[in-house]
């Protein structure tokens, strides 16, 4: 099925409904022309309204209701002023099973929405090192787990168009003033590797079991990662 025909389809559904939501049907097309998702996250709000209640905990730490509007202001709802916004922490949380790959991705996410809202060569660099530790501690394998799992929060950070455009606008800056090439050299896999686990933000568990994997594996995994680290 096209993505053109899935739009129509989508379109006609909701005009039988007469309840036509002209940004919900923005959203839910960008979900799949610019982050080529399918299924688009946005089909999981529902269910993150009904299991985010304010009422869990994760990691030490109580989880926010997810918000009534996610997609406003700029900024988003931050309740517990962690630096994630609250709908982006749920879909974390539900999404993944491991204190590593929760930490990790929400450290990506931080990371992506400073970003977005400030831009800068520093910022980005924070980007692609939050990035790095997640693959990282997916023993560097940059498959289709990896890529879509990145492709969904980003999906959830720039849920609107004015984010979108926002995040574009600091993207094209840093093309514009070679700040993208400096910062994809600073953060090279080749010097980052050899950090491993210090590269997160955050203190990493069973750090044995991945070393063990990572230096089983290494020459392999690297050429791998080196071969791939420019598809995102």
């Amino acid at each position: 099925m096209s993505k053109i025909f899935m739009l129509i389809t989508f379109i006609v559904l909701a005009a039988c409904k007469e309840e036509i939501d002209t940004d919900a049907v923005r959203r839910w097309y960008s979900c799949y022309t610019q982050f080529n998702l399918m299924p688009c996250p946005w089909d999981q709000v529902g269910h993150l309204r009904k299991v985010a209640d304010g009422t869990r905990i994760f990691d030490g730490d109580s989880e926010p209701k997810y918000p009534v509007d996610q997609f406003s202001p700029l900024e988003g709802v931050d309740t517990d002023k962690d630096g994630l916004r609250d709908e982006v922490e749920a879909f974390i949380n539900e999404r993944f099973k491991t204190y590593n790959e929760r930490m990790a991705w929400k450290s990506y996410a931080r990371r992506a929405q400073t970003f977005m809202l400030d831009g800068g060569g520093e910022n980005y660099r924070l980007v692609l090192k939050a990035l790095f530790c997640a693959n990282l501690l997916n023993g560097l394998k940059v498959d289709d787990y990896q890529m879509v799992n990145r492709r969904y929060i980003d999906a959830f950070i720039l849920s609107t168009y004015e984010r979108i455009d926002k995040d574009n606008f600091h993207s094209n800056a840093m093309s514009a003033d070679g700040s993208y090439a400096k910062s994809s050299e600073e953060t090279d896999p080749d010097k980052l590797l050899p950090l491993r686990f210090s590269v997160c933000d955050f203190d990493v568990q069973n750090t044995k079991e991945i070393t063990k994997k990572l230096n089983k594996h290494s020459r392999i995994i690297h050429q791998q990662y080196i071969k791939n680290k420019f598809v995102f």
